[in-house]
């Protein structure tokens, strides 16, 4: 294939890799194919012999090979005939690296070393213990099952190790460790490097985490984080920096800690604690399904931030309208939306003021705190 397209190349440490086991060269947009075996052995054409060889360009090579034939820089000449191999299958402990931009790469059984380039790189090591590099732009990188390592490079990347010990290290940029997977609730702390649970994983430079379906505790680091709890009663420690935290779903617990942080509780019953710093609180709507509790709402210092796709009838995004917010359990005129009852602390959004629609309590706070329209902000 002469086309000089997007070219994967493929580095093995010894040759005797090409006919041990499998690894399987799918989903990968390569019009060349190039076989590196390295200093010591340099490889100057490799050609497959077979039969029913074809691609497309844009899919795995096809076909069966039953003969390789590789010449060397000085001009040998080695053959290998009577493989009776599919041309999908080349090698375990297989090197690939994607010298072009935004590649799928997969691994196979073996322990293959997946290397992406300049792009948005997905790499997936599938089995065995792995070392995915995700190099320069915004990569995805999935170790799979085996004790792995991860290393996302320069840029913004998302990093999973799969089941077992790995060890993730984000490089450059704002990274984030994926748990999604995790067949258990796991603990993540950042500032010790350290998550346990479906195995015990190493991290470093890793800013933000992703939580599993469980109940997980996520706690952070001196930096600015974003911790995402996901599914199950999460609790959520921010750190020292200016911190975003989102429950998600399920009853969960967050603290910011110092720092200007944002909280959002999510779907389910939450508890929200800000801690030092001027923290924002989010709400999406009122919808009724869950109601947060504030536990140290100052007001002038901290502000409640409102989506306007869930509160539709505050209006544009910005400032409060002053004649929209209440002091009171109920509404007193038609304009009213946020309404505040002093007395237990209860916070609630009313479509239409004094209409017939009901107001929806999305929030409590502590009673007797003197609130007014300044303390909320509609985005």
């Amino acid at each position: 294939m002469s086309k000089k397209s997007p070219i994967l190349k493929f580095e093995l440490k010894d040759l005797k890799d090409l006919f041990e086991t499998s690894f399987t060269l799918a989903d990968h947009t390569a019009t060349e194919w190039s076989f590196d075996f390295g200093a010591g052995a340099s490889v100057k054409h490799v050609s497959l012999i077979g039969t029913g060889f074809g691609t497309d360009g844009t899919g795995p090579l096809t076909g069966t090979v039953t003969g390789i034939a590789l010449t060397l820089a000085d001009g040998t000449v080695k053959s290998y005939a009577d493989l009776s191999l599919p041309a999908v299958a080349v090698s375990k402990g297989l090197h690939l690296l994607d010298d072009h931009s935004g590649k799928d790469l997969k691994g196979g059984d073996g322990r293959d070393d997946l290397k992406g380039g300049s792009g948005d790189d997905h790499l997936h090591g599938g089995r065995g213990s792995d070392h995915l590099h995700g190099g320069g732009g915004h990569d995805d990188l999935d170790g799979g099952t085996g004790d792995d390592t991860l290393d996302g490079g320069l840029g913004n990347d998302d990093l999973a190790g799969g089941a077992g010990n790995d060890s993730l290290d984000g490089g450059g940029g704002q990274d984030t460790a994926h748990f999604d997977d995790s067949a258990k609730a796991v603990t993540v702390d950042l500032a010790k490097g350290r998550a346990t649970g479906d195995g015990t994983d190493t991290l470093k430079n890793i800013e933000n985490v992703a939580g599993s379906h469980h109940g997980d505790r996520l706690i952070g680091n001196a930096g600015h984080n974003e911790l995402h709890g996901g599914d199950g009663n999460d609790v959520e420690i921010g750190g020292k920096g200016d911190d975003a935290l989102h429950g998600d779903a399920g009853n969960d617990v967050l603290n910011g800690g110092d720092g200007k942080d944002s909280l959002a509780g999510g779907a389910g019953n939450d508890l929200l604690n800000g801690g030092g710093g001027n923290d924002t609180f989010v709400f999406a709507h009122a919808s009724g399904d869950g109601i947060d509790r504030i536990v140290d709402f100052r007001h002038g210092q901290d502000t409640i931030e409102l989506d306007h796709a869930g509160f539709t009838a505050l209006g544009a995004a910005g400032p409060l309208d002053a004649d929209a917010f209440f002091l009171g359990a109920a509404a007193h005129d038609a304009g009213d939306r946020i309404l505040y009852d002093a007395k237990t602390g209860a916070l609630s959004y009313d479509a239409d003021g004094t209409g017939d629609a009901a107001a929806v309590q999305f929030a409590i706070l502590k009673p007797h705190l003197k609130l007014t329209a300044d303390d909320f902000h509609i985005v």
